[in-house]
């Protein structure tokens, strides 16, 4: 009767980690998570981007704008959960409504509220990373333009899209890994200048793409930071996979490394 109870327990244990895996339960999961405190107006974001009057560009720069200028970056741990982003967007409708004050936001926290909005607005948009050896990481934003089917990267935190020197349209994550940095320049509206953001200079040799729906894939460009490289502010001085896989790797599958020499 014993060996019956057991064999029970792994049918359902293994039954249970396929399922979560097969219909993405963690996702959900995580997705009522980060939105579930607090219910959005959808009506008032599409108000104030009015969609259907302007084209992909100029709501990317928009939204943008709206996030970076309507919060601030955060300084100190607040008394709420930065990461429902519904709360957050409550937060910055406010005070661009006169009615509050903005919310104080880390890179993370301001990418996710950009994807939130892109979501509202009918966008494909997706959470990626950038990484120094020596500095840490930043959280950023791709958009998927509908019309050109290409990813753009846009920066809430510090208000940037990048664009290749002398060229007009905005470049992908996957661009800013894979050509060095006299090659493309930070942008901001009509104007582009390194000073708008020169100290991310560092975070342009590795990226992460992560969503819950498929395996984390991380780029590494070996002439910027080799693969092997220990990170220096990581406390267990683990490498670039190590480091991604032993945080979100487990979600699903371990990462996937695309490196470049």
């Amino acid at each position: 009767m014993r060996f019956f109870y057991f064999l029970i327990l792994i049918i359902l244990a293994f039954t249970t980690g396929y399922y979560s895996k097969k219909f993405n339960i963690p996702a959900s999961f995580h997705s009522w998570l980060k939105n579930s405190n607090t219910k959005i107006d959808h009506t008032k974001v599409k108000h104030i981007f009015s969609k259907d009057y302007i084209d992909f560009d100029l709501l990317t720069e928009e939204v943008r704008l709206f996030v970076n200028t309507n919060s601030i970056r955060r300084d100190k741990k607040d008394n709420f959960n930065e990461n429902d982003s519904n709360k957050t967007l409550e937060m910055m409708i406010n005070f661009y409504s006169k009615k509050g004050p903005p919310p104080a936001l880390s890179c993370s926290a301001r990418a996710l509220v950009m994807q939130r909005i892109l979501q509202i607005l009918d966008y494909k948009s997706r959470i990626v990373n950038l990484f120094s050896e020596n500095s840490g990481s930043h959280t950023l934003l791709e958009i998927l333009n509908p019309k050109t089917k290409k990813w753009i990267l846009e920066d809430p935190d510090y208000n940037i899209s990048y664009k290749f020197l002398g060229k007009e349209e905005k470049i992908s994550l996957a661009d800013v890994i894979i050509h060095s940095v006299d090659k493309y320049i930070p942008c901001r509206e009509k104007e582009c200048q390194w000073s708008f953001a020169d100290n991310l200079k560092v975070y342009s040799g590795a990226a992460l793409y992560f969503n819950f729906d498929h395996s984390p894939i991380i780029l590494i460009n070996q002439k910027k930071i080799k693969a092997n490289a220990v990170l220096k502010w990581d406390n267990k001085k683990r490498d670039i996979a190590t480091y991604v896989n032993d945080i979100w790797g487990q979600n699903i599958t371990n990462a996937v490394s695309i490196i470049f020499n």
